[in-house]
């Protein structure tokens, strides 16, 4: 293929041979991809700056399938306070780990490298992280074919007073649906959660919540991505 210029996050980097680095990116125009930076741990390398973890950057590329050659790398943003800030690091370290583990190569999806821009702005910008994380969480699960009722009791699918959310199910339950297993919840953890399925990163200021309803609600997105995503992620150690 010919030369073509691409935006891509950078997920991840590993050396490769004594000067070379093998670059991991989300780019919007193929999805992620894997690229060789020849010569890019040398002193004088214009591109070195550019590949860091956590970064947005408009890339020179000659796409392949397997492994693609990275000709030249420029910031667009460097995302300063996420790399400054332990926590924010943490959780945009994470959301690098979930796309680079869960999506496929040369599989383009514009929604995605919006919801990654989304999520790094909303950390940059001073939102709550954890409330990030969670909207994140669900968007990821949605991407996946994990799309949670919170519309209905997903057992007898009536609109009945809702006591529960089933993890195996996949969404709310019914008081009449309840059995002995099932946690039973809070109107305002149920609210939360429901608000947070429909709601995107973009509508994050119409959350409002106490910590003690935001501490059980990520508690449980966190058991959905366990029981649905498959993946472990070594991010989750380092978040507190």
């Amino acid at each position: 293929m010919n030369e073509t210029t691409t935006l891509a996050f950078i997920l991840k980097t590993m050396p490769y041979k004594e000067k070379d680095r093998l670059v991991y990116a989300y780019t919007k125009e193929f999805g992620r991809l894997t690229f060789i930076a020849k010569g890019v741990n040398k002193m004088e390398s214009k591109n070195a700056a550019a590949l860091q973890e956590l970064s947005l950057v408009e890339m020179m590329i000659i796409p392949k399938k397997g492994i693609s050659l990275l000709l030249k790398a420029t910031i667009v943003d460097f995302y300063r306070h996420l790399k400054e800030d332990l926590q924010l690091q943490i959780y945009s370290s994470y959301i690098n780990e979930y796309v680079y583990k869960q999506e496929e190569e040369n599989v383009p999806d514009a929604q995605l490298f919006k919801l990654i821009e989304d999520s790094f702005q909303a950390l940059q910008a001073g939102y709550p992280p954890q409330v990030v994380y969670d909207l994140f969480n669900l968007a990821m699960l949605e991407r996946s074919g994990t799309i949670l009722e919170v519309n209905r009791c997903v057992r007898c699918q009536e609109t009945k007073p809702i006591a529960s959310i089933s993890i195996v199910d996949g969404g709310f339950i019914c008081v009449d649906c309840l059995n002995k297993k099932d946690p039973v919840y809070s109107k305002e953890v149920l609210k939360l959660f429901r608000h947070m399925q429909l709601l995107t990163i973009k509508n994050i200021d119409k959350l409002s919540f106490s910590e003690a309803t935001l501490k059980e609600v990520t508690q449980i997105i966190e058991t959905f991505v366990e029981e649905y995503s498959g993946i472990y992620f070594q991010t989750k150690k380092f978040m507190t």
